[in-house]
């Protein structure tokens, strides 16, 4: 079973290339079928019973490296060209010219039709100078972080509402009037004396 690669080896093979075409398989793992006897240990229960799925589903055990096994072994010849890269369902092919961009697409795209592969054409881009690919926007001799595709107003709020309760926990916990299931509370009769200690078990 082939490993899931590393991003960084995949993109170090892009090192002085200019055209990109970018392709997304449709449903993933779904094409990939469970051998036949072995339904029942992806089986997952109903309210009307037992279902045996005979295709591969998201969160099985070794389900993502299953996946890229296939699809390193399917393209192992055109991988070995150095023109393309495979992470799970996503294809990126890369050239130095426009002619041998489409030389290679053309490949793969025959490739995908024999497996009976679909695309899914709002994830593709085709002869672009400029392509995102696993969060990067890689261009020729350029790479950087897709800020896009990260919701930074999302991760601020989490940042800013962690800080703010650990701003609170820490304020509890530095309460000198709060120890341990026990209040402190000042008397009722108003003076600055002593206070009283009244266990909140006994309210």
């Amino acid at each position: 079973m082939v490993p899931i690669p590393l991003i960084p080896e995949l993109v170090d093979k892009l090192l002085g290339t200019q055209f990109f075409t970018k392709l997304d398989v449709r449903w993933g793992y779904n094409n990939i079928h469970i051998q036949e006897g072995d339904e029942w240990q992806a089986a997952f229960k109903t309210p009307l019973g037992l279902f045996e799925p005979m295709a591969m589903t998201f969160g099985l055990c070794n389900a993502l490296a299953t996946f890229q096994t296939f699809m390193d072994t399917q393209f192992v010849d055109l991988i070995a060209t150095g023109h393309i890269v495979i992470y799970l369902d996503d294809i990126l092919i890369f050239a130095t010219t426009l002619d041998k961009l489409a030389f290679y697409m053309h490949k793969v795209l025959k490739c995908l039709q024999e497996l009976d592969l679909f695309l899914h054409p709002a994830k593709c881009s085709f002869n672009q100078t400029l392509v995102e690919y696993l969060g990067l926007i890689i261009s020729e001799g350029e790479l950087h972080m897709d800020l896009c595709s990260m919701d930074i107003e999302s991760t601020c709020e989490f940042k800013k509402e962690g800080s703010k309760k650990n701003t609170m926990s820490k304020a509890v916990s530095q309460d000198p009037r709060t120890c341990n299931g026990i209040e402190w509370r000042d008397s009722n009769n108003g003076d600055k004396g002593p206070a009283k200690v009244t266990s909140s078990s006994s309210r």
